[in-house]
Formats: structure tokens, sequence, C-alpha cells
């Protein structure tokens, strides 16, 4: 049964908005202003049947108006086309749309008054549409079309879909606009940001040489080499002494918080105990504690597992924090160091984690409940009492802690009220081996992926599984791999040692040879100092051809492995 005519018209408007809906869908998904306005004129000139269309937009600076994209114009036109705005009575179809904000169809621009004349011969018919593009009641542009294919002329109608499809139209312009100053911006940010990670670098360099210097001068005349010393003297070069370590401490953090900030802060981590860390760290203290009385005590819960952390870098963490319960400690008081085994749930962003949670507590002043959260801002310091002695800081060791905890996938807290001491929390991962490596796997896929590089996964499988077998092959493994930026690691359920090498397929085959010959000469025995022929299924998987990340890698090993 044929249509009605309100049904086909009712079709051709269903169509129409289908049409402008996607068209906007695409038009909003596009990134990049010239890729933008591509896509318009493609979707204007096919809505509308039309073989010519710019978009022109305002130019504040200069106040006028110019074509940034056409289809249909000769590149002269495109390049010379420019209107001055703010006319009195403007003669020119785009000017007088721009000025007035209004949509203009125009059905013979020959019989209109209004406007100059046109060259005909160029043109199907003398018809032509222009609408203004809008943004918050701003007009920041114009969109025009005429040469309709048909050599038809506009109607309502079209007029109608243009001005829906400006909308879309000039929405996607501010969007693009918006995100090329963002861009801009940030690349501005980075440039700064590196000028300052520099400044701060080379600084940083030129402070510590004659830092240095004045420290082993120092430390000739406190021994006498230099001449004899009165105890008076010697009282003046501690002051210069401390005053030295102080400004070595402050270049160090800012030094520390440049590299962090500018993503050059690495991390060289391995398994440790965290009770043998602590002690080490709180022989450092003990005199100063033994200086005002203060009690310094450790209380560990027994069995806690090694964690995975940079040791440097913790010492560093347990320094700052020690350092400033010490400051805020009064003479007689107590500080302790406690460390016990947290729970999964402490990290919900990694429920894969076992953590272990460090308490540095001490008896001091307090923090107000106003400071807690700012303490770990940088250069943030919380105020201290008007009649207390005042303690000197940078406002920078908290920050530096933070970054450093968070950058081991733990987090730091403080729990504490004015006139209540202070327990500052933090937490370290355990040690997760198959976790780190494939955080690791992912991290050098990264880089490869920059570098377009290529990064290979090696498995070795025991076909008749031993634990001091796979213990005998890791280790192995472990010494025939030399690059800094290979990884080896032993999954002892499975039985299975596993490879992440910076090579591409065949680099990582020569490698594998490598590792089988020397296993020959390894000589691998029993607990009776049997020698053992290991019976090993290998396999080998690059990134990016085999996969894309380090789960991905890894499931494809494991699939070999069961198709054998």
């Amino acid at each position: 049964m044929p249509q009605s005519h309100s049904q086909e018209k009712n079709t051709e408007k269903l169509n129409l908005l289908v049409g402008i809906y996607r068209v906007a869908h695409d038009i909003n998904s596009t990134i990049g202003l010239d890729q933008c306005l591509g896509a318009i004129l493609d979707t204007a000139t096919k809505l509308l049947n039309v073989e010519m269309a710019s978009i022109m937009l305002i130019d504040r600076i200069k106040n006028e108006l110019t074509i940034k994209y056409a289809k249909g114009l000769n590149e002269k036109i495109i390049r010379e086309a420019k209107s001055i705005l703010d006319q009195k009575d403007p003669k020119e179809v785009a000017t007088w749309v721009a000025q007035r904000g209004e949509p203009l169809l125009i059905e013979d621009i020959e019989k209109d008054g209004r406007f100059i004349k046109r060259n005909g011969k160029k043109y199907a018919n003398n018809s032509l549409l222009s609408v203004p593009l809008k943004v918050k009641d701003e007009v920041i542009g114009v969109l025009n079309v005429n040469n309709r294919k048909d050599k038809g002329v506009f109607a309502q109608t079209d007029l109608d879909i243009l001005v829906t499809l400006a909308n879309e139209v000039s929405i996607a312009i501010y969007n693009n606009r918006l995100y090329e100053d963002l861009t801009t911006a940030n690349e501005r940010l980075k440039e700064v940001d590196q000028l300052k990670s520099d400044f701060v670098a080379n600084v940083s360099h030129e402070l510590n040489m004659p830092l240095a210097t004045s420290r082993y001068l120092v430390s000739v005349i406190e021994k006498g080499i230099a001449g004899t010393v009165t105890p008076k003297q010697k009282e003046y070069l501690l002051l210069i002494e401390n005053n030295i370590d102080r400004l070595t401490r402050l270049i160090d953090n800012l030094l520390n918080l440049s590299r962090i900030e500018s993503g050059r802060f690495e991390l060289k981590r391995e398994a440790l105990g965290i009770s043998d860390i602590i002690r080490e760290v709180m022989e450092l203290f003990k005199m100063q504690a033994a200086s005002k009385s203060i009690v310094l005590e450790a209380a560990f819960s027994g069995g806690l597992p090694k964690i995975y952390a940079d040791k440097d870098r913790l010492i560093q963490v347990l320094v700052n924090l020690l350092d400033n319960a010490m400051k805020f400690t009064p003479d007689n008081g107590r500080i302790t160091v406690s460390a016990e085994c947290g729970e999964k749930y402490m990290s919900k962003e990694y429920p894969d984690l076992d953590f272990v949670k460090i308490c540095v507590s001490d008896t001091g002043c307090g923090i107000p409940p106003e400071d807690v959260n700012k303490l770990f801002v940088k250069f943030h310091r919380a105020a201290q009492k008007m009649d207390a002695p005042k303690i000197k800081g940078t406002g920078l060791g908290l920050a530096i802690t933070k970054q450093i905890t968070e950058a081991h996938f733990g987090r730091i807290w403080v729990e504490s009220d004015r006139g209540a001491g202070s327990k500052f929390f933090f937490t370290m991962p355990v040690h997760n081996e198959i976790f780190f490596f494939k955080e690791y796997l992912d991290k050098a896929i990264r880089k490869a992926n920059d570098t377009k590089a290529k990064f290979s996964l090696l498995a070795l499988d025991m076909q008749k599984p031993a634990a001091s077998v796979a213990e005998e092959i890791y280790k192995s493994a472990r010494d025939t791999v030399r690059r800094p930026t290979d990884m080896v690691i032993r999954l002892k359920p499975e039985n299975r040692v596993m490879v992440a090498a910076d090579a591409d397929k065949a680099g990582a085959a020569c490698l594998m040879e490598r590792i089988m010959k020397d296993l020959k000469l390894h000589k691998i025995k029993d607990k009776s100092g049997k020698e053992i022929s290991a019976s090993l299924r290998t396999s080998i998987f690059t990134f990016p051809d085999d996969g894309s990340n380090a789960e991905e890698l890894i499931s494809k090993t494991k699939i070999k492995e069961s198709l054998k």
C-alpha cells in the first residue's frame, strides 16, 4: 500500500533527524579543528545536495571574518576572502549574518537590493543560505552553502536543516578550540616544568660542590690539622657543620622533588626485610634521642613478610618521619616505630597486593585538625605555638615522603590532635613476584611502544616439575641475563622461569639459546649431589606481534604450554 504524502514527509523528517544525529556524533568525536571543519562541510554538502560550502570564523583581534575551510571554492578565493566587521550597512551576506546573528535564506541575490551582486556565471542559480555559528549567544562564525546540484532554489526546510547543523557545528568548533588551547597550555606547562627541573638540578649541583668543600675544611679544622682549636671555636664549627647539613638536606629535597615531578624518578626495588631497615634507621637517631632523653623503641609483630621496595627511598621515608618526630617531641618523650601485616582491603586500587603497615608515633605537641590535611602539601608547615621554640624546616620532607610511598603503590596518612602526639602511618607492598613482574613488563612494553621497539617474553617450563631443579634453572638464567633492562622471575607453583628481555624475536631466540647452553654447563644436581638432566619446554612471544600487554603475552605462553 503506497504511503500518503504526510507519511512521506514524516519519513523524510525522521531520516534527516537521524542523519543530523549521526553527523553530530561524528563531528563531536573528531579531534583537531581542521578535521572537524572538513567533517562539517562534508556533512553540509551531502545533506543539502550542494557543490559549494564554506565556514568563516571571526578573528576578534583583527575584527574580521575569514574563510577557514571550504569546498568547491578555489584557493585564491579562500585565501583572499575577508570581511571587516562592525560595518553600519554591510553589503556582504556573511558580514550581515555575523553582525546580526540571524540566519538568512536568499532565493535570488540579484533581486535582493541589500547585497553586492555576484558573478552569476559561476553559479547554477542565485539562491544561497547563510547561518551564524553561535556559542553562548556569541557569534563565532558563519556557515554558507550555495549551488544546489539539482539547480533548485533553497527552501525553508533547507534553512532549518542548516540551522540545526550549525548548532552542532558551533559546539564542535568551540570544543575543538578548547582542546587545542588546552593542548597548547599543557605543552607550555611541560616546557616551564622542564625549565624548572633543569634549573633546580643545575643550582643543586652548583651548591653541592662548595658545600662539600666547606664540610671537608670544617672537618680539617675540627681535627686540629690547621692548628689548635679552642672550645669556643669548636662550638662555632659545630654550628657551621649543622648549617651545612641543613643546606645539604634542603638541596637534596628540592632535587628529589624535581625528579619526582618531572617523571625522572626511578625505583630500584627488591625484596626487603622491613624489620632490618627500621632498626638500621633507628640507629641513626640513637644519639639524638639520648641527648633529649627520648625513649626510642621498636615494636614488631612476628613473621613479617618481605616487602618490595627501593631500600634507599624507604630509608628516606623513615628518616623524614623520625626526623619530624624528633623535632616535635619534647625532652623525656617517647617515639615508637612499629610494623604489622596489613590487609588487602587497605588498597582498593591494588586488590591483589598485601601490605605491611608501618607507624611512627610520638608523644609530641600534636597537630591541629585544620593542619592535618595540609601536611603533605609542598612547602606547607603546621602552625607553631607562639611560646614554643621555633622549629625550622622547608615543608618538603612530608611531600616527598608521600610521593615516594605512592610510587611504591602504598599510601600515607596521619592521626593526631593538638597536645595528643602524632601517629604517621604508611604502607609498603608485600613482595608479589608475578604482580611486579607484570608491572615491570607493562612498563617495558609502554617504553617499547613509545620508541617503536620490540620486547620479548621467554618462558622455561619443566616437564618433570621439581622445586630444586626449578630453583637451579632460575639461578642459572639470572646469571646468564646480564642486561639491566631484563628481568628474571621464578613462578614457584608452576615451576616456571620467565625472562622479560629488551629484544626482538631473533634477539630473544639468541638469549634463549645462551640460557640453554649455560644450563648444560651448569650441571644441575639434586640434594644428594647427583647430576639431573632437566627436560624443558621453551616459548618466546614478542610485543607487539604476539600481544599488546603483559597479560596477553603471559597468557600466550600458557596456551603454548597446554598445547604441548
